[in-house]
């Protein structure tokens, strides 16, 4: 699900205030859930502004963040061993807390410890009551402490799991399991720190709005963020390994007694054992469509692989149709008629502006991710969705943008922006 900060305890001679201000410069720009968390918190609290102030950033995977600052001094944000600071324990028994602590330190000075919550997805744990019942052992591989990863895999009953794991300890732990097995192993992940353990696996499965690189190191790619889609993608395989196997023992024994009755080698037996051409020909075509339409039975099972999403047709009061676009609403209050989507109660009455831009060369989900991604980083968006379907991107801002920009911008990654539609 979504990280979130939990608590911030700093240091006795340092304020929360310089804590998540310090803590943010340092993961400005990180991709690590852990790292959003911490800038958004700091924005919330203490109007921390998210600019391209230029600093030098080094992200470890797995260990943490520093950055050096104009003075000379350099921040330093993750765990008790990568930070230069002796790091103090704080009591997280008080908060029943299970989930991890990020600490910060200027130079060797420490500031002091974040508490991370990550609040599970919805459907995490119908995800593993769907594999368990299908017989898929799982286990957990997580760079989380102890505390989180056994409060979370008890939550959602995964079998086992291995806490404080490096990216490469990862990769090596599905290596034994992969030794060890009789059967296939699947790896599920999203961040930088999975990429190894994806490609280590018989099977990787990325998340699609995982980042790049654990994208590209998968065999699979789900779309979304929905974990029953990984638990239904195993059942769709294994329903389409068990239609590949029926389809070849109906080909493979229609075609062992057709091919001999046709050619007349059954007429030495009995002579009125004897098919004619034209009965032959229309035969064969029975024999295509059967292994066809039984082939079209995975079109059927869609639904009962993945469960069924609803979509619920809002409208919204704002010019501009911003929940149209995010296909998302809910409503104002008791006794409002009309839906209104989260962003659209944050930014209020006001207009928001619409560009829908036709895109050439967008092929997939990843090239979509690429566009959306470079649209975000470079305007102030409320949101940007593209379709490599419709081969179009549709951005939605309270400013009208530049057109020439935005197509500069798309064609730095490769495509072709070729019309605009502002609205």
């Amino acid at each position: 699900g979504n990280m979130r900060v939990l608590k911030a305890v700093p240091a006795s001679d340092a304020t929360e205030e310089e804590l998540l201000k310090l803590a943010a410069v340092c993961e400005l720009g990180g991709t690590h859930p852990i790292a959003k968390a911490i800038v958004l918190r700091a924005e919330e609290l203490y109007g921390f502004k998210s600019s391209n102030d230029g600093y030098l950033r080094e992200f470890i995977p797995g260990k943490g963040a520093s950055v050096k600052l104009d003075d000379g001094s350099t921040v330093y944000c993750g765990k008790p061993g990568f930070i230069p600071a002796e790091v103090p324990d704080i009591d997280l028994s008080s908060d029943n807390f299970a989930g991890s602590v990020v600490y910060v330190s200027l130079d060797r000075r420490y500031i002091g410890g974040i508490m991370i919550s990550d609040v599970l997805v919805d459907d995490a744990k119908d995800c593993m009551d769907t594999l368990r019942e299908m017989h898929v052992s799982t286990m957990m591989l997580t760079g989380d402490n102890e505390n989180a990863a056994k409060a979370i895999a008890g939550s959602v009953g995964i079998d086992s799991y291995r806490a404080g794991l490096m990216p490469d300890e990862k990769a090596g732990i599905i290596g034994d399991v992969k030794a060890g097995a009789k059967t296939k192993i699947a790896m599920v992940g999203d961040g930088i720190n999975d990429a190894p353990a994806l490609t280590a696996a018989d099977v990787g499965i990325a998340i699609g709005r995982g980042t790049d690189i654990a994208i590209e190191s998968a065999d699979v790619v789900i779309t979304g963020t929905s974990l029953r889609q990984v638990s239904g993608t195993v059942k769709l395989s294994r329903k389409t390994l068990r239609i590949i196997y029926e389809n070849l023992f109906w080909a493979f024994g229609y075609n062992i007694i057709g091919i001999p009755l046709a050619a007349g080698l059954f007429s030495l037996i009995n002579s009125s054992f004897v098919l004619s051409p034209a009965f032959a020909s229309v035969a064969m075509s029975v024999s295509s469509i059967l292994v066809v339409t039984n082939s079209l039975r995975l079109l059927a099972s869609e639904n009962r692989c993945f469960g069924k999403t609803e979509k619920t047709d809002v409208s919204c009061s704002i010019s501009g149709g911003v929940c149209d676009i995010m296909d998302s609403g809910k409503n104002d209050g008791a006794g409002s008629d009309t839906p209104r989507c989260d962003i659209c109660e944050d930014k209020g009455e006001q207009t928001m502006f619409t560009a829908k831009i036709k895109v050439k060369g967008m092929m997939c989900g990843n090239c979509e991710r690429h566009v959306n991604n470079a649209i975000k980083n470079a305007f102030d968006v409320v949101s940007c969705e593209s379709s490599f379907e419709k081969g179009e991107t549709v951005i939605v801002s309270a400013e009208k943008l530049d057109a020439g920009k935005i197509f500069e911008v798309i064609k730095e990654e490769g495509y072709e922006p070729y019309e605009i539609v502002t609205e």
